[in-house]
């Protein structure tokens, strides 16, 4: 996961290398499971909000029910100034891709967690 991060922390953002494509490229890792929605536009990443109703339900699409635990590699949903955005669980803290970069939370900023294991 360690080398995901590090490849993210060199992509400039964009649609389709965003926090969901992050969080999608980590459980694949880890996991072996492919989650991720093909997009590459503000427009079609939106369309499958819209179709979901929310960032929180396409991820329980993929995943299953919100998790009660907080491990590495554990998927999180925390809310930023700006909006809701899905980060990764690593080394006790939420790393999650926004538009400046990746950026390092506090595990009590997360709100929801997955097990990408668990489904």
């Amino acid at each position: 996961m360690k080398d995901i991060i590090r490849k993210y922390a060199d992509l400039p953002f964009r649609y389709g290398l965003d926090c969901c494509a992050f969080v999608a490229e980590c459980i694949e890792t880890n996991t072996g499971r492919r989650v991720n929605f093909e997009y590459e536009t503000e427009a079609q990443a939106q369309s499958i909000l819209d179709r979901f109703g929310s960032l929180e339900a396409a991820i329980t699409d993929r995943l299953g029910k919100p998790y009660f635990g907080f491990e590495d590699g554990f998927v999180a949903l925390v809310k930023t100034r700006a909006q809701e955005v899905a980060g990764i669980i690593y080394q006790g803290r939420v790393v999650v891709r926004v538009a400046t970069g990746l950026n390092d939370l506090p595990a009590h900023r997360a709100y929801k967690v997955w097990n990408p294991w668990a489904s």
